[in-house]
């Protein structure tokens, strides 16, 4: 049993119609923090601008949508809003030597909250664990003074891709599905 000083505090989030929801996980201890990123032989994540996003968004035809209008800051998500009128935001690459094999965007939600918005790697690169180490990379580059059991990274993720959200770490914010998209959040502490 861990005392209260040992288990790191659920922070919340207020969704639309009021209600709250948990993020975090109460029983992780705080300053356990097994890396994600050293488990993968190192590729390039770097940053890259939102025009470089967007063309790769259209390339792999991410959004499965050809119409499809790429917006730098999302503030609606099912009944989630972002109040920030200006959040922080950063694009990144995963290269392969000069090659952009996935990319990833950050965007601040709120005091407690980054989203990641969209999370892709070529299917060629599939199955080796890069998607994950794009994240961690990515939250290390620019981050780092988010880590805390306070803080999480969430995302909305589709209902196809939520077994890898939970193999990651991910666990749902309220349960509820939205035009087959859930909240999901993992502590910035765990990366």
């Amino acid at each position: 049993m861990h005392r209260a000083s040992e288990t790191a505090a659920s922070t919340f989030i207020r969704n639309t119609n009021g209600a709250l929801a948990r993020i975090g996980h109460s029983g992780a201890k705080i300053g356990e923090n097994p890396s994600c990123c050293h488990q993968i032989q190192k590729m390039d994540v770097s940053h890259i601008s939102f025009d470089q996003l967007k063309d790769y968004w259209a390339e792999v035809d991410h959004f499965r949508d050809p119409d499809k209008k790429f917006r730098e800051v999302v503030r609606r998500l099912g009944p989630y809003t972002s109040r920030l009128s200006d959040p922080r935001r950063f694009s990144y690459g995963l290269f392969d030597g000069p090659d952009l094999v996935g990319a990833t965007h950050l965007v601040q939600w709120s005091d407690s909250l980054i989203r990641y918005r969209t999370l892709n790697v070529r299917e060629a690169y599939r199955g080796r664990g890069l998607g994950a180490y794009l994240l961690c990379e990515a939250v290390n580059l620019d981050w780092r003074d988010w880590k805390s059991a306070e803080n999480a990274l969430f995302g909305w993720i589709r209902r196809d891709h939520r077994t890898w959200a939970e193999n990651h770490g991910f666990q749902p914010l309220d349960g509820q599905w939205h035009d087959d998209h859930i909240a999901m959040s993992k502590p910035l502490n765990r990366f």
